[in-house]
């Protein structure tokens, strides 16, 4: 075999980028277009709250933090979490991430009405929020609604409900952010 200077390779003939056999594992390489690159972890995070017995977060008419007693600390790579349902951005490199809040509740009270959840980012409301009708009392709904916007670090991202009648009695809450890299 000839020796070839790597040099004088030609981009379909490179192979893995610099550093690869010593990268830490669940990073990727980000390339700068300048024909160079970084080793970077893709940060991601997840919260979750379920009970049996839930939480009650009474006569929201306004947009009210969904604030869990305790919830639990999925994974946290480059986030943290103050156990009642905010992640934290702890990574350096400002990012787009796809937020995904999730909830099952019980709309408690008479006659129907409209419950509504929204992510909040630094306690402003960001992103689209997502709806439900609710009639009568007792029967679980779920909300789910998916956004995608920028972080900085120490960014923190919350949950926020309302509801037009009544109180809403949460059974499960999922939060999660994945980096899009």
């Amino acid at each position: 075999m000839a020796n070839i200077e790597h040099s004088t390779l030609t981009s379909t003939e490179l192979h893995e980028p610099k550093g690869a056999n010593s990268a830490d594992a669940n990073t990727v390489y980000v390339a700068n277009g300048v024909g160079s690159g970084a080793w970077r972890i893709s940060p991601n995070a997840f919260c979750s709250y379920v009970s049996p017995t839930g939480t009650t977060i009474v006569a929201p008419t306004t947009f009210t933090l969904l604030n869990p007693p305790t919830s639990t600390t999925g994974t946290l790579r480059e986030f943290s979490h103050n156990s009642a349902g905010r992640l934290t951005y702890t990574g350096t490199n400002p990012m787009t991430f796809r937020v995904h809040a999730q909830i099952s509740f019980q709309h408690i009270g008479a006659g129907s009405g409209i419950v509504d959840i929204i992510v909040f980012k630094n306690n402003l409301p960001i992103g689209v929020p997502c709806s439900t009708n609710v009639s009568g009392s007792g029967s679980v709904s779920h909300l789910s609604g998916l956004n995608q916007f920028d972080l900085t670090t120490n960014d923190h991202v919350e949950v926020y409900i309302q509801a037009s009648t009544g109180d809403v009695l949460i059974e499960t809450f999922v939060l999660s952010a994945e980096g899009i890299i």
